[in-house]
């Protein structure tokens, strides 16, 4: 065991706290550090995600639904997951509506909350403000967390990161001063951390990390013998027990709750959402995504929003330059990791307290993701106390050109994030930084594809849309673009026959199917429109778009019963379609003279209205 607590922090306990005022500068000084980094990104429109969740979103409209987005129903109660973030939505929504600003302030506010929480734990940990200090401000400006805080729909990862870290310190007071309050307390807030996102179920495995060093970085009594690693764990588990019993039985039902008793989550993983994922990746692909994300920690350079299997170069076979570099840096970590907990130092802690918050997204908990920056919001934190303790270490060296140089990193880090946030300000923007960062990504041009064609920018759209292809000759929706991009170039002939193309090996995708009857229809042939779209909602019958095409076909017919029909066939399946809410809104107004019911579904589309 350690003879002072210089081993263990890098630097010697600080247990002074300044008097009066002065104890509250360090936590201002923090939210005042949040606030400067993202105050660009108050101003951000709603984007991506945003869109579905808050804009689209008809249950956060009304403050009515929370019963129900909490689980409570006339059926009694089931839980749901992920619900605290659509309940925020709510409560913000009654105040201003769709006013992005507030939610964005919403998001800085609890980075710069969640920021005051890393000092307040690392300093009682640590018994050094200093250390906890500087590892919660590097956690604020580091630019890894701009998806997290510059994005709304972030906010799940802010609040599990928030109850989270709440809960670690309330279990590290009942430790200390009792108070079955502060127990009941805690147990709440990793209910709704783990509701909030499924990764907070490590929050007591985390606790008996956090506790050991609460507990073993007290300076051993002179004379004392030291103690071995495995000798210190039996006593500190036998002292422990009924607690950490308790935890462990918590952890195992809410585990169960998320995934038995939610129809959220299912065990066998969750469905592929892009078309550029591959089939499974091999433990080898896991550590260099491991060091992927050590590297991005250590220097943000080469962010992206998209890492899919493309970007990373999964889907092509043998090692790739950049695995090789990402493993070297998962090698030198693993390497300070093992030093750290040999010593038992505050890298042993950092490399502890970094696998166990990121180990869910390693294939314990089912993403249709390879990576993502916000997949590191939680587990970053060692890695800063980490840093943050070497950086100490080196001070008591050199600490002028120490202290110097950590100002200049934080100032850098903060216009770094500063920087980054421009990403966040347009659907555009996002994509085009991702292209830019990573040209052969297939997804990635796909992607900016679709917003220069939303843009009403053909020739652009088709460039990309045509390079995601020869990335990614499979890739279905990029091929449809291809021909969406033609015809709104109206080089009709060659949509057609890019459509025909992908048809003979897709024949029953609707999308496809969908945007060859549109372009008979922008060709006045209406019949083969007609029977394209049919054919469409027949080989999917949840493809809303279908169902909206087909009632703009029967209005021009007259047909208006079976138009209402279509229309109100494709609202069940998308309420928030506008197209389809405003066409029935002209349907009762413009055929049946019905001005009550037209002004229902006026209503109905003012309310989900994008404006992009």
């Amino acid at each position: 065991m350690a003879q002072d607590g210089a081993s263990i922090s890098g630097t010697p306990p600080d247990t002074s706290k300044p008097a009066g005022w002065k104890s509250l500068l360090p936590g201002l000084a923090l939210l005042l550090l949040a606030g400067l980094v993202y105050f660009n990104a108050i101003s951000h429109p709603f984007v991506y995600d945003d869109l579905g969740l808050v804009l689209k979103n008809q249950q956060v409209r009304s403050l009515d639904n929370i019963p129900e987005m909490i689980g409570f129903s006339e059926e009694g109660f089931s839980f749901k997951t992920r619900w605290t973030r659509s309940v925020s939505y709510a409560l913000e929504f009654a105040a201003v509506g769709a006013e992005p600003a507030l939610y964005h302030v919403t998001n800085i506010a609890l980075h710069g909350l969640i920021g005051l929480l890393v000092f307040l734990l690392i300093s009682r940990v640590s018994r050094s403000r200093l250390l906890g200090w500087w590892s919660a401000a590097l956690f604020v400006v580091h630019p890894i967390n701009t998806e997290v805080v510059a994005h709304v729909a972030g906010r799940r990862g802010l609040l599990a990161a928030f109850f989270s870290l709440a809960a670690l310190l309330l279990l590290e007071r009942y430790t200390s001063k009792g108070g079955i309050w502060r127990l009941v307390l805690a147990s709440v807030s990793i209910y709704l951390g783990v509701f909030s996102k499924e990764l907070a179920i490590m929050t007591p495995v985390v606790f008996v990390l956090v506790d050991f060093y609460a507990r073993f970085s007290q300076p051993e009594e002179t004379g004392k013998p030291q103690l071995s690693l495995l000798e210190v764990a039996r006593r500190h588990l036998w002292d422990r027990r009924m607690l950490y019993g308790f935890l462990a039985v918590l952890t195992v039902c809410l585990g169960s709750a998320v995934l038995f008793f939610s129809g959220d989550v299912s065990l066998e993983g969750s469905p592929s959402i892009y078309a550029t994922r591959g089939q499974s990746i091999g433990p080898l692909d896991r550590a260099g995504i491991l060091g992927v994300a050590l590297r991005l920690l250590i220097l943000p350079v080469g962010q992206s929003v998209d890492y899919s299997y493309d970007a990373f170069g999964l889907t092509q076979p043998g090692l790739q330059p950049e695995l090789l570099i990402d493993m070297s840096v998962l090698l030198a970590a693993l390497g300070f990791f093992v030093w750290g907990l040999v010593r038992r130092n505050w890298a042993g802690f950092a490399g502890a307290w970094f696998v166990l918050f990121y180990l869910p997204h390693l294939g314990i908990i089912p993403w249709h993701e390879v990576f993502a920056e916000r997949f590191l919001y939680l587990s970053s934190i060692g890695v800063f106390v980490g840093l943050a303790a070497a950086g100490i270490h080196a001070a008591r060296q050199w600490s002028r050109p120490v202290a110097v140089m950590g100002a200049v990193v934080l100032v850098a880090l903060g216009a770094a994030t500063v920087a980054r946030n421009q990403v966040w300000s347009s659907s555009m923007a996002l994509w085009e930084d991702a292209v830019k960062s990573r040209p052969g990504a297939a997804r990635a041009n796909k992607a900016v594809g679709d917003a220069y064609l939303a843009d009403t920018r053909p020739d652009l759209a088709l460039e990309h849309y045509e390079r995601a292809v020869e990335i990614l000759p499979t890739y279905l929706d990029a091929r449809t673009g291809i021909a969406v991009a033609y015809t709104a170039r109206r080089e009709y002939a060659s949509a057609l026959a890019t459509i025909d193309e992908t048809l003979e090996r897709w024949p029953n995708d609707a999308k496809t199917l969908n945007a060859k009857a549109y372009i008979h229809e922008t060709l006045g042939d209406m019949n083969m429109a007609k029977e394209a779209y049919r054919l469409a909602v027949e080989k999917d019958p949840k493809f809303a778009d279908g169902y909206n095409n087909l009632g703009r076909l029967y209005v021009q017919e007259g047909d208006l019963e079976t138009a209402i029909e279509m229309y109100e066939m494709a609202i069940e399946r998308n309420p928030a379609m506008v197209t389809a809410l405003k066409n029935l809104a002209m349907v009762y107004r413009e055929g049946l003279a019905d001005e009550e019911r037209a002004a229902f579904y006026e209503e109905q589309a003012r309310l989900v209205e994008v404006t992009r």
